[in-house]
Parts: C-alpha cells; sequence; structure tokens
C-alpha cells in the first residue's frame, strides 16, 4: 500500500497475501501506525486462476469524518423548518395548514430517500466521474482556487477541466461537505436527498399553482418523486446531471406557465428554473428551450402582444415582448 497524497516510490507497507482454501474468501488485515490522509491500494498477482477482492473496509482508530454531524444538522433543519410552520399554521386543519402538507411532502421524500441509508453507493457508469467532481471541487477550494477551473486531484495530479464543459453549481455544495470533513459518499447521499425534497415541492409547486388544487399538487409530487427513470438516474445509474435538473424542471414549467397564461408577475420563477436548470445539465437545459418555443408558438398571441408595461413597470410604449426585445438589441 502506498500514501495516495504523497510522490513516495516505496510502499508504506507490504504483505504476502494469504491463499483461500475456496470455502470463505482470505482475510487480510494490515495497520499503519502514523496518520495517513489517503492510501492507494495495488495488488500484483501473477498465480494461475482468478484474483477478486470482494470487499474492502477501512477503520480508523480515532475520528474519522464529520457524517453524524452533517446528517445530524441536516435533519435539525427540516425539524425547525416544521416547527416554524407549526406555529404559524396552528389554528388551521387539514391541508390548509402549511405544516401537514410540508410533512406530508416532506416525508415522502424522505421515505424515497431510505435506499441512501447504507455506507456504499451502488455502482453505476457515471458515480465514478461524478464523485470525481465533487472531490475535484473540495481540492480545489481548499488550495484557493476559485471559481474552480480545474481539478487538480485527477490524472495522478495533472488535474482535468470538467468545469469547462460541465456546470458544477450544485456540485459546490457537496464539495463544501468535503471541507467540513464529511467522507464523499454521505455528502454525496446528501445532495440526492435535497435533490429529492426539491423534486418533491417544486413538483406539487408546479402542479398546485396550474391546476388550482393542492390535493393534484400532493398527487403529482407523489409521481413525480417515484418516477422510475428519475431514481434509475439518481440511485443506479449515477446520471447526476440529469437527476438534479430534474430536481428543477417543475419550477421552469411553473415559470413559463405564469409568463404565458398565469400571472405574468411571476416571472422570476421561469428565470431561477431555467438558471438552475442550465447550472446542472446543459442538454436538459436545451431540450427544455426547445419545449419553450413550442409553448410559445401556441400561445404566440399572448408572447407577442402582451404589454410589458403592465407586468414590470417598462415604458408604455415598450407594448410588446418582440418590440422590447428588438429595442433592447438595437441600442
Amino acid at each position: 500500500m502506498w500514501r495516495a497524497d504523497s510522490r513516495d516510490t516505496e510502499p508504506v507497507y507490504t504483505r504476502r497475501l494469504p491463499a483461500s482454501d475456496g470455502s470463505s474468501p482470505a482475510v487480510f488485515v494490515c495497520s499503519f501506525p502514523e496518520d495517513t490522509g489517503s492510501l492507494q491500494v495495488r495488488v500484483s498477482y501473477g498465480g494461475t486462476g482468478y484474483f477478486e477482492i470482494t470487499s474492502l473496509t477501512v477503520q480508523s482508530q480515532g475520528w474519522l469524518c464529520n457524517d453524524t454531524a452533517a446528517i445530524a444538522v441536516f435533519i435539525l433543519l427540516l425539524l425547525a423548518v416544521y416547527l416554524i410552520l407549526y406555529r404559524k399554521n396552528r389554528d388551521k386543519t387539514g391541508l390548509e395548514n402549511t405544516a401537514n402538507l410540508y410533512l406530508l411532502i416532506t416525508g415522502t421524500s424522505l421515505l424515497i430517500s431510505l435506499p441512501l441509508c447504507t455506507d456504499y453507493i451502488k455502482g453505476g457508469s457515471d458515480f465514478a466521474y461524478h464523485l470525481n467532481r465533487i472531490e475535484g471541487i473540495a481540492s480545489a477550494l481548499r488550495s484557493g482556487q476559485f471559481p474552480v477551473r480545474v481539478h487538480a486531484s485527477v490524472l495522478d495530479g495533472f488535474g482535468y477541466g470538467s468545469p469547462l464543459f460541465y456546470p458544477e453549481l450544485i456540485l459546490y455544495i457537496p464539495a463544501l461537505l468535503r471541507l467540513a470533513d464529511v467522507s464523499l459518499v454521505t455528502a454525496c447521499k446528501l445532495l440526492t436527498t435535497a435533490m429529492n425534497l426539491a423534486a418533491g415541492w417544486f413538483a406539487y409547486l408546479a402542479a398546485a399553482r396550474i391546476f388550482r388544487e393542492k390535493t393534484i399538487g400532493i398527487f403529482a409530487s407523489v409521481l413525480y418523486l417515484t418516477a422510475v427513470f428519475r431514481l434509475g438516474a439518481g440511485y443506479f445509474v449515477g446520471l447526476y446531471g440529469w437527476y438534479t435538473a430534474m430536481s428543477f424542471l417543475p419550477l421552469l414549467c411553473l415559470g413559463v406557465y405564469e409568463i404565458l397564461v398565469g400571472n405574468e408577475r411571476k416571472w422570476p420563477w421561469a428565470v431561477w428554473g431555467f438558471t438552475l436548470v442550465l447550472e446542472t445539465h446543459i442538454l436538459s437545459a436545451a431540450i427544455s428551450t426547445l419545449m419553450i418555443i413550442i409553448a410559445c408558438i401556441i400561445y404566440r398571441k399572448r408572447f407577442v402582444n402582451y404589454p410589458l408595461s403592465k407586468a414590470n413597470g417598462l415604458p408604455a410604449s415598450s407594448t410588446s415582448y418582440t418590440h422590447w426585445a428588438l429595442t433592447y438589441y438595437l441600442h
């Protein structure tokens, strides 16, 4: 075994591996008298047959990470929000009580997150890459690089310009947890849980406002949370760009709806929704743009003729979206 955080050519620990008798795997245990930040395990096998590592467990004799504290803070924040809502709505009942609504949607989101309550991450095609992105952002921030443009911790220290090709705004959240000594696995799982909460609440908000019915909003939220494709992308395949973008797509849909059909003063929702989608997954943003264009074509009369001055205080001479856009770009 080598220290992965050094350039030493000599291993810090070597030992001949025990042979299995065929009935059960052979167990190999080693310990390090000195502290080490990271390890690199290399195995040289020149025998006949095949060699397989069934598991690798690292145990620390001291305090290893702040996972328990991070999970506790996350739960306390959720409880604090509930208590605030409960105090403000104690005289209401049913769905009119925001605290009850909060329990229903937040509880469903946490229930969907139960498969994450393990000490490992299930393997998938993209998991390793996104875990490297989180660790790369944390390493770059630790070295003073901001905004992060090169992940210096990957490719044997040569670095990789992943931020030049993929948006990473949301990944700063688990990266900051890594800076607080939270393990990479727990930081990733907390992000996944937070995305479940965002997906549940934005889906409820969009459906409830579009159909003007809280019951429909709850039903849509549960359906969206339990969608097989969404869960598969986040739990089994590791398509984290797609997975995080799907948490904000309902907010974008609501914003576009408000501009074209509902209350045009709610246009900031479309801005926030599209910004969050763009900062998580460029392909989702491109597909969303096509959908927005189709929606604008369907509601072309309102899109072209609606007076912007009524919506957000622009001069009365700017009587339409197209007139305002041409005036803005020409000047």
